[in-house]
């Protein structure tokens, strides 16, 4: 299991992680992107950005938290109304998140939040999405300046975080399949 420290202010290099035709073929009724992470509340002493420090760029979805505030907030890009605070969010902890998309053709997509294993209660869900809306999973980066993903390269400004245990699912894997896993039930090779 790896770990991942990222922190802007040790001029920590690019990582960009994109994903091909094939996994995206694999991944056609949906994913889950499951990952921990904590704040590194200690060590961001360089100059703060202006606005919104980011945390997870993993388009269409993205993590990030507001100058001088405490909220985590979640985003996904394709959607005018997801952009929300995740309340389960513990700014000192480690925290597992996962965010689950069921790609549905000709029929509403469906997007959920999950932080902490709150699976009953999701600190985001949408189960309306139009299906010409591209909720793909395009790659993850994390970066000091810019991410470069889908041809795309984006500007953005990092805060400092722990990561652990980034792991991608297909949407038929159950939830209580991932939480089992995270809780050491499965025996590793």
């Amino acid at each position: 299991m790896a770990t991942l420290a990222f922190n802007r202010c040790l001029n920590t290099p690019d990582i960009y992680l994109t994903f091909d035709n094939q996994l995206q073929t694999n991944f056609s009724s949906g994913y889950f992107l499951e990952f921990w992470m904590k704040l590194d509340t200690m060590r961001e002493f360089c100059a703060l950005p202006t606005t919104q420090k980011y945390l997870l760029f993993a388009p269409p979805h993205s993590l990030y938290m507001n100058v001088n505030e405490t909220n985590l907030h979640y985003n996904c890009s394709t959607e005018t109304n997801a952009d929300i605070s995740l309340v389960s969010f513990s700014t000192h902890e480690w925290n597992n998140f996962i965010i689950q998309v069921q790609l549905v053709s000709g029929d509403k997509s469906k997007l959920g939040v999950y932080v902490n294993f709150q699976f009953s209660s999701p600190d985001f869900y949408l189960g309306t999405i139009s299906p010409s809306v591209d909720l793909s999973l395009k790659g993850v980066c994390f970066g000091n300046s810019k991410c470069i993903i889908d041809g795309i390269t984006t500007n953005l400004k990092w805060g400092a975080a722990f990561y652990k245990n980034l792991r991608f699912w297909d949407f038929n894997t159950s939830k209580s399949v991932i939480q089992d896993f995270n809780n050491n039930l499965y025996i590793y090779y």
